[in-house]
């Protein structure tokens, strides 16, 4: 049934620990389809999503044994919203196009629709066939409706980008690092009372982004061609981005909203090796994500970007030098699923990107190399550990007023 979540010690993913336990496939499974059953998407009025099925999948994948894993659900459920009953009439409704689109990103913190949209999902893969195609049509189906009940406050931003990409096509290559650099050169992009002082994104804001920045956001352009190496620049670019936006008089801090750009930056990869997206659609995916990650630094108050902050970082503990050691010290965190979900994008991302870093002339496209990743994994662990939740991330990383809560080095 496509409500029914399935999980095996080979669906691991993209990336996953070399051994992973029928045991904790049956936990991790257990708990998916009672989160299915009993929890809403949003667990507020502000859209706040459910973690749950994005920490298990991830600490499964990682390696965690039972004990953790029950664990990690255990220590989100108390906030969470019930899920509401799916309204047969609205299902119904549902296949007509003009009524599908009325409800398209209504009532989101609220999640009115979620149930009816989800159930909607889920039949139609079932009479489709498409929960064959799809490992895991439950959640696929939670996905998709999530994104039905999401606001498209992005769309414009996209919609103009796009349109100035079609009219001025790059004559050469355009590299995003150097476009995260030219944000950082034009102040007027990151002024602090237009993003609110870096620790907000919304609608509002987005729908006056400045002119210049979205002519910017279209010089990141991707072909077929070279679908690849741009998903590595990409991946790449962003986890340098998070591991280097330091503020020199305080501790080391990960950005919580740069951080999101690399944990979302795994699916990439996963995308571009699905046989049912043109090649041309996965481009397109790609040449958005790089234009939100320009529009989120910019977002952040564009933080200047320390490559000496990654490599002369020292780990509080030195044997912590390979990603299951990091993992294990992961797995004893309490956490909501932020920290696992880095390290493991972190972990992919560095064997992605290691056939590109020391080709001479790549190089100067991707600035993260080599044992940096494992650096940058050290620092998510290590920022994070100890702290209560609010001090674990910074949050507006090219504000130093966000700095001040802050322990001085």
């Amino acid at each position: 049934m496509a409500e029914t979540i399935q999980l095996r010690p080979a669906n691991g993913g993209i990336y996953h620990a070399p051994d992973l336990s029928s045991n904790s496939a049956s936990r991790t499974m257990s708990l998916l389809q009672r989160n299915h059953k009993d929890f809403h998407i949003f667990w507020n009025d502000l859209g706040y999503h459910n973690h749950q099925v994005h920490f298990l999948l991830t600490a499964y994948a990682l390696g965690a044994g039972v004990d953790r894993i029950q664990h990690a659900f255990d220590a989100n459920t108390a906030y969470q919203r019930p899920n509401s009953p799916p309204n047969e009439d609205r299902i119904s409704k549902l296949e007509d196009d003009s009524y599908f689109l009325k409800l398209l990103g209504k009532k989101m913190g609220e999640g009115t629709y979620f149930s009816d949209f989800r159930t909607f999902f889920e039949r139609k893969m079932l009479k489709e066939g498409w929960q064959k195609v799809f490992e895991q049509p439950a959640i696929i189906a939670e996905a998709l409706a999530q994104a039905a009940c999401h606001t498209g406050f992005f769309a414009k931003f996209f919609f103009e980008a796009e349109q100035i990409a079609r009219e001025q096509p790059s004559e050469k290559e355009v590299k995003l690092i150097d476009l995260f650099n030219e944000v950082r050169q034009h102040p007027e992009l990151w002024d602090k009372q237009h993003w609110r002082g870096g620790d907000n994104l919304d609608d509002e804001i987005l729908s006056n982004a400045p002119q210049k920045l979205i002519e910017i956001a279209a010089k990141w352009q991707v072909t077929p061609t070279d679908l690849d190496i741009k998903t590595a620049e990409m991946y790449n670019v962003n986890a340098y981005a998070a591991g280097a936006a330091q503020y020199k008089p305080k501790e080391v801090k990960i950005d919580f909203f740069l951080m999101h750009q690399v944990n979302l930056s795994i699916f990439y990869p996963v995308l571009n090796q699905q046989s049912w997206l043109s090649l041309e659609n996965k481009a397109r995916l790609l040449e958005w994500k790089g234009r939100i990650d320009l529009i989120n630094y910019a977002s952040r108050l564009s933080p200047e970007l320390h490559e000496d902050e990654i490599i002369t970082y020292k780990a509080k503990d030195p044997s912590r030098t390979t990603w299951e050691s990091i993992f294990q010290k992961a797995h004893m965190m309490d956490d909501d699923g932020h920290i696992v979900k880095l390290l493991r994008a972190l972990a992919y991302g560095s064997s992605l990107s290691a056939p590109y870093e020391m080709k001479e002339e790549l190089s100067d496209r991707f600035p993260l190399k080599g044992k940096n990743w494992i650096q940058i994994g050290n620092m998510a662990v290590d920022t994070t550990v100890s702290d209560i939740y609010p001090q674990r991330f910074i949050r507006g990383a090219g504000n130093p007023e966000k700095w001040a809560i802050f322990r001085d080095r």
